[in-house]
């Protein structure tokens, strides 16, 4: 998200019940790994300090951008990182469109896509064919 030239980095938190709970949003000039480290950082020392745990979150979703990335992967080592769901459909959108896909064929995929999206972990790989 930018807002007036800068960075926004919203930290939340996501349930079983799949709604995203916001808990801070981080204002950054640039967007470096230096800068997400930090906001990562910041987050985790809250956390500690709030709630007395570490912030170890078992899943990060992110933009496909090489700061949020290169800045997660020492910061929160252990979790899977995710692309955000918002920008894989936008940009599956946006392909369809550019090459000229039909409708129907868009559907599909689509509907492929959520298959995938909900499919239980257990499940994704018999789903993902």
């Amino acid at each position: 998200m930018v807002i007036h030239s800068y960075s926004v980095f919203a930290f939340g938190y996501s349930g079983n019940s799949s709604h995203f709970l916001p808990m801070a949003y981080l204002w950054t000039s640039q967007k470096r790994k230096l800068d997400v480290g930090w906001c990562i950082r910041y987050i985790k020392r809250v956390c500690f300090d709030a709630c007395g745990s570490p912030f170890s979150p078992e899943f990060v979703m992110m933009d496909a951008d090489n700061a949020q990335y290169n800045a997660c992967a020492p910061e929160v080592p252990h979790a899977t990182v995710l692309m955000c769901w918002f920008h894989v459909t936008k940009n599956v959108w946006k392909h369809a469109i550019v090459n000229r896909v039909s409708f129907e064929d868009t559907r599909i995929v689509f509907e492929d896509l959520y298959d995938m999206h909900y499919a239980p972990q257990t499940e994704f790989k018999v789903v993902k064919h």
